[in-house]
């Protein structure tokens, strides 16, 4: 199996929480990643809380050159030379967050989601955590940029 295509999305996330007797706005900037194989297998992952528009460069431009034609089931080897490529003398930041994007897709591919590696208890803790799993498993599915509200909470993309 190899890697043909690697696509990257950045998207403003707005999302409209009835807490207590208040209404808040919160904003999140989130960049999708997919990564397409010569089998026809697909796979999704998603970066959030840093810049979203840096994080889809070091994507598209870094980091998809070198990854065109690699064995996506080889995560771990990848997630080396991603960290070598990206993360200069063990900074954090933009690269960081561009392998995590990466690494899910992967792990996707590999037909293990990641939440699956913490006996998905975590899923249910927060709603940030909850919010960003239905906005991947959204996306994924129906690629559909404006969502209806989930449980009374309103929900927009913009890209």
């Amino acid at each position: 199996m190899k890697i043909t295509a690697i696509r990257a999305y950045a998207l403003n996330v707005t999302a409209q929480l009835d807490i207590t007797d208040n209404i808040k706005t919160a904003g999140h900037q989130v960049c999708v990643v997919e990564i397409d194989t010569d089998e026809g297998i697909t796979g999704h992952g998603l970066t959030a809380i840093g810049p979203a528009v840096p994080i889809k460069a070091a994507v598209l431009s870094v980091a998809a050159p070198e990854l065109m034609g690699a064995d996506p089931l080889l995560h771990e080897q990848i997630w080396d030379k991603l960290y070598w490529l990206l993360v200069p003398r063990g900074q954090s930041g933009v690269g960081m967050h561009a392998i995590a994007a990466l690494d899910i897709a992967l792990w996707d591919i590999k037909g293990r989601p990641l939440a699956s590696l913490s006996g998905d208890c975590w899923v249910e803790r927060g709603i940030n955590v909850l919010f960003m799993q239905h906005l991947a498993l959204d996306f994924i599915e129906q690629k559909n940029w404006l969502k209806p509200p989930l449980n009374g909470r309103q929900r927009a993309l913009t890209v």
